[in-house]
């Protein structure tokens, strides 16, 4: 015995304000752990005592997050980060790099910024990690 095949259902119609809504959320919950004096993200955020607090600095959190503010920005949203300059200071120093894939974000991110900075990304880089 066979039997019927059942078709999926349909998904729920979600409204565009409700998507807005729910990515300004989104943006206004990332600017408490933007960190303006090392130009990081935190590496994550945390009740402690009864309050939120950031915990360490993460450049890799810091490139992912930038990726989808570029992406709010080009849909015609202001953004709480100056990107380039965030973007500037990754590449100033890359000694924070610790495997492939925080190369691939890296230069995922200068693709999508300023494609013109791929080659200062890769000054510096030895391919030798493991």
């Amino acid at each position: 015995m066979t039997r019927p095949a059942t078709k999926a259902p349909e998904p729920a119609a979600v409204s565009s304000a409700y998507i807005e809504e729910l990515l300004s959320l989104a943006v206004s919950g990332l600017r408490p752990m933007f960190r303006p004096e090392s130009q990081l993200f935190c590496h994550r955020r945390r009740l402690s005592r009864g309050k939120l607090v950031n915990d360490g600095l993460s450049p890799r959190y810091t490139i992912m997050s930038l990726l989808g503010l570029v992406r709010r920005e080009a849909s015609g949203h202001p953004v709480p980060i100056d990107i380039p300059a965030v973007l500037r200071g990754l590449l100033a120093s890359t000694d924070w790099m610790r495997n492939l894939g925080d190369v691939g974000l890296l230069l995922w991110l200068c693709g999508e910024v300023a494609p013109e900075s791929v080659l200062d990304a890769r000054c510096g880089w030895t391919f030798g990690m493991s």
